[in-house]
C-alpha cells in the first residue's frame, strides 16, 4: 500500500504548478474557478484548446499509468499464494476494487487542493457558495472516470498484457479526445455556416452543438468538462452552462458510474474463471 500511496505526490506538484502563475497574474481568484479550470473548463470543443485539453488530462494518465497494474500484480501473487487456499476470487477482488477507488479519490483530491493551496498561501482566494456541490459532483465524476479507466487496464492485463491492456484502453481515451477538440467546427460545418468576413464588435457565432449532443453525451472528456453541463442539485448555472446545452452533471455522474459497474461486473468474471498465473508476464515471474 505504501508503494502506491508516494505517487500522491505527483497531482500535488501538478496542481500546484497549474495554478502558481494565477498568484500574480489575477489580484483574486475563487475557489471555484480553480475547480473549473482543472475541469477542463479551459479546454473548448475546437483544434486550437487541444494543448490546453492535453494539459488537463496529463494528470489523468499519469494515474492510469501509476495504477494500472495494480491489481494485475496482486493477481499474480495471489494466483499463488492465496486462491491456491481459497476459491472465492470474487470475495479478494471487491477490496481490491475498493482500494483502487481509494486511490482516485485520493488522487482528485489532491490535485485540486493543491491548486487551491498555492492561491491561499501566497494569492487571494475567495471562498463562493458554489463551490461545495461543484465539489462533490468533480470528485466524483473524476473519481469514477478514474477507476473505471485504470480498472479496465487492469483486468485487460490479466487477460493479455500490461502494455497491451494500456494501449488499448489509452486508446479509446485518445479517440475520445479527438472527437471532442473537433466536435464545434464540425458542428458548424454540417450545418452549412460561413463565418462573415468581418465581424462586428460583439459578434458571436451561432451555437450549433445542440444538435450534436448525440456525440457529446457518449464522450469521456465532455462529461470530464463541468462547465459544459447545463444544471446540478444545488450548483449555480451562472457558474457553469458554458454552451447553453441540456446537459445535466447527475447525468455524467450516473453515466460514468454505469461504466464502472460494467468493467467490476467484467472483473468479477475474468477473475472467477481466468486460471492461476504462475509467470508474470510483466516482469517473467512473481519471484523474479
Amino acid at each position: 500500500m505504501k508503494y502506491y500511496l508516494r505517487f500522491l505526490i505527483v497531482p500535488l506538484i501538478l496542481g500546484a504548478v497549474n495554478f502558481v502563475l494565477y498568484v500574480s497574474a489575477l489580484p483574486e481568484i475563487s475557489a471555484t474557478q480553480i475547480l473549473l479550470d482543472t475541469a477542463f473548463q479551459e479546454a473548448s470543443m475546437m483544434p486550437e484548446a487541444l494543448p490546453e485539453l492535453l494539459k488537463r488530462y496529463l494528470p489523468l494518465l499519469l494515474f492510469q499509468i501509476f495504477y494500472g497494474t495494480m491489481i494485475y500484480r496482486h493477481f499474480c501473487t495471489a494466483s499463488v499464494y492465496y486462491f491456491s487456499r481459497k476459491t472465492k476470487r470474487v470475495q479478494w477482488f471487491l477490496p481490491e476494487c475498493g482500494m483502487l477507488f481509494g486511490y482516485a479519490v485520493a488522487y482528485s483530491a489532491v490535485l485540486l487542493f493543491s491548486g487551491i493551496g498555492i492561491i491561499a498561501a501566497f494569492g487571494k482566494l475567495r471562498w463562493d457558495p458554489g463551490f461545495v456541490p461543484l465539489l462533490v459532483y468533480y470528485l466524483v465524476t473524476y473519481s469514477l472516470f478514474l477507476f473505471f479507466t485504470t480498472l479496465a487496464i487492469n483486468v485487460l492485463s490479466i487477460l493479455l498484457t500490461g502494455n497491451a491492456s494500456f494501449l488499448i484502453v489509452e486508446g479509446a481515451c485518445v479517440l475520445n479526445i479527438a472527437v471532442y477538440s473537433i466536435l464545434y467546427p464540425i458542428s458548424m460545418e454540417a450545418a452549412g455556416y460561413e463565418a462573415p468576413p468581418v465581424a462586428r464588435p460583439g459578434y458571436e457565432p451561432p451555437n450549433f452543438l445542440k444538435d450534436w449532443m448525440w456525440a457529446i453525451r457518449p464522450n469521456l472528456i465532455a462529461n470530464l468538462n463541468l462547465s459544459l453541463h447545463s444544471k446540478g442539485i444545488g450548483v449555480p448555472e451562472e457558474l457553469i452552462n458554458k454552451w447553453d446545452l441540456d446537459f445535466g452533471l447527475n447525468g455524467s455522474v450516473l453515466y460514468f458510474f454505469l461504466l464502472s459497474a460494467l468493467v467490476v461486473a467484467a472483473g468479477c468474471l475474468v477473475v472467477s474463471k481466468h486460471s492461476f498465473i504462475e509467470a508474470n508476464r510483466e516482469t517473467g515471474g512473481v519471484f523474479s
